[in-house]
């Protein structure tokens, strides 16, 4: 039976709500009563990863997917690579910055997903959804967690698939920070993800 583990984060910053957990509850809704689904919420910390793969111990997977906000993008991205890096002056929300900081000393500067992002890529594109396959998850909390998942999958060689996804600001968040940054209705995304994970 599949088995999904799906993650996302608390809110940060300015925001007040975190889009990638208002999308990642939804999913969880219209996909709880046909699949085996588990939905965890990570504080957006360097330090978030124990407890993510705590959850993927406990409930064993066989596929894991990762949502995050990238605030400023105007497309659905779909993470292809993962860097060993976290390199940011924005400390996360325990106040500690990291720059220039290696992942593991033992892993590969970059690390691929073995999930078919260019399968979800044309799905996405059937529904004229905004959509791109990126290679670079940024060098902040999104990608620091989607590396170790990556790099716990490759190190113990085990049959688990993994992609992360950034998504736009949605529109309520954009208007209550009242500025032009692009967003997305995140209803619109969950409806393509939902029925991609059903098919």
């Amino acid at each position: 039976m599949v088995k999904i583990l799906v993650y996302s984060f608390e809110k940060y910053d300015k925001l007040t709500q975190n889009p990638s957990t208002e999308l990642a509850k939804l999913l969880v809704n219209s996909l709880n009563k046909k699949i085996n689904i588990k939905h965890v919420i990570l504080r957006p910390t360097f330090d978030s990863w124990p407890n993510l793969l705590k959850q993927i111990n406990a409930f064993k997977p066989s596929l894991v997917i990762g949502i995050g906000v990238a605030p400023g993008r105007s497309r659905v991205c779909l993470e292809k690579v993962a860097l060993n890096v976290i390199d940011n002056p924005k400390p996360d929300d325990k106040g500690k910055v990291l720059r220039h900081f290696r992942i593991s000393a033992k892993a590969p500067l970059a690390l691929e997903t073995s999930f078919d992002v260019i399968n979800l890529y044309n799905y996405f594109k059937k529904f004229n959804i905004p959509v791109k396959i990126s290679y670079f998850a940024d060098t902040y909390v999104c990608n620091y967690t989607y590396f170790n998942c990556l790099n716990y999958i490759r190190e113990n060689n085990i049959e688990i698939k993994c992609i992360f996804i950034h998504i736009p600001l949605s529109p309520e968040e954009t208007n209550k920070l009242d500025n032009e940054i692009p967003s997305f209705p995140v209803e619109k995304i969950t409806s393509v993800l939902s029925n991609y994970v059903l098919k």
